[in-house]
């Protein structure tokens, strides 16, 4: 036993050397390995540092377009809006805003509409009322926009027309102030007091249908198969509505100015619809429809309730998601008002006055008509043709 672990020993002995410089081998291998990599990582990542910042945007450019981005579906501009100007679940202000001089023309209100202008503060004794040059109602939000979201500032500052800022600066009063804001070129019809307000539900956003044409060939007359009216509207100051509409006007002015400056505006403001809407519109009735839209839809299980049923013709128009909940159809030819969660949306009837040869009495539900002074007003149903009743 003892000769065979003599014999053992020495070869024991020998294999363990040579484990263990085959170890101290491997270490050095690894360690080469290991600097080799170390060393063309660190090339790489150099390479590509300085590859990127040879093609990357500026700093400013860099941090803009981190400001945009957001993992909720809402803009940046609009949560900072939503977090600036929390909402209030009341009814809105008794406050009443209209806008003149956005057109080039100086010295007093216009004495076409002066008549229009006195009768919606007359009948309006509850109210407010608000008669505003461009300039001021401009000073009024510029004071609160640049203490808490001045990116909201800097993007009407940026719109490209005077016809656009006119369109922004109605949703900024509104959204700062809360009331009804109204073109004075519009003829109060009934109080806004005896406006239609609902008795189950409670409304913070008052809109009316501008246009709706269910026919065929509405594209030959629309922007939109149904939009609603920026003439007349009225909402809670601070609604999440118009926080989504102007974080939308916001970013598209703010990403896209360059673009936006580059377009005739003058000819595309005189390539009307038959609602007075341009072709190319950012800030009008098309954007305000589209938000409005994208806002009842992004309700979860959205209550729907309705005054009357719309007429039973075949509804036409373009197609509709089936994720998409509320769209056109959902408000099409609607003879009374329709109300999802607290917006409230009138009959076309109510801030347009009755179509040509209307054939039912909606006086309950007239409220106000715009007038045919203004270039720029979204007139009463310009050249439409009225879908009879099947």
């Amino acid at each position: 036993m003892g000769a065979v672990l003599g014999l053992i020993w020495p070869g024991t002995k020998k294999t363990q050397s040579m484990k263990r410089k085959l170890i101290r081998g491997k270490y050095v291998w690894l360690m080469a390995i290991g600097i080799f990599l170390f060393f063309e990582v660190a090339f790489q990542t150099s390479y590509s540092t300085l590859r990127l910042a040879a093609n990357s945007p500026t700093f400013h450019q860099l941090s803009f377009l981190t400001s945009l981005k957001s993992t909720d579906g809402l803009s940046a501009i609009e949560r900072k809006l939503l977090a600036a100007f929390p909402f209030e679940e009341t009814e809105p202000e008794k406050n009443l805003f209209q806008l003149w001089g956005a057109e080039p023309q100086t010295g007093d209100l216009p004495a076409e509409v002066t008549q229009m202008v006195l009768e919606w503060s007359s009948e309006n004794p509850s109210h407010v009322h608000n008669v505003l040059e461009v300039p001021q109602a401009e000073a009024k939000v510029e004071e609160v926009l640049t203490a808490t979201v001045p990116e909201v500032w800097d993007a009407y500052k940026r719109l490209p027309h005077a016809r656009h800022k006119y369109e922004f600066l109605k949703y900024l009063l509104i959204y700062l102030f809360g009331g009804t804001y109204a073109d004075i070129y519009v003829k109060l019809h009934k109080p806004i007091d005896k406006w239609y307000r609902p008795r189950m539900m409670f409304g913070r956003v008052y809109v009316g249908i501008l246009g709706d044409l269910n026919e065929p060939d509405y594209d030959q007359h629309l922007n939109r198969r149904l939009t609603f009216s920026t003439s007349v509207f009225q909402a809670r100051s601070r609604h999440p509505f118009l926080a989504k509409l102007i974080g939308r006007i916001s970013q598209i002015s703010l990403q896209q100015s360059k673009q936006l400056k580059k377009i005739d505006w003058e000819t595309a403001s005189q390539k009307c619809d038959s609602t007075g809407e341009p072709t190319v519109s950012f800030t009008g009735p098309s954007v305000f429809t589209d938000a409005l839209m994208d806002y009842l839809n992004s309700i979860p299980k959205a209550v729907h309730a309705s005054v009357a049923k719309p007429l039973h013709n075949l509804i036409v128009g373009p197609p509709v998601p089936q994720s998409q909940r509320f769209s056109y159809k959902k408000f099409t030819q609607i003879q009374a008002p329709s109300q999802v969660e607290d917006v409230v949306i009138y009959p076309q009837v109510s801030l347009q006055g009755p179509l040509d040869s209307q054939e039912y009495d909606y006086s309950d539900y007239f409220y106000a008509q715009p007038s045919n002074f203004s270039k720029w007003g979204y007139r009463s149903n310009l050249g439409l043709k009225t879908p009879k009743s099947g």
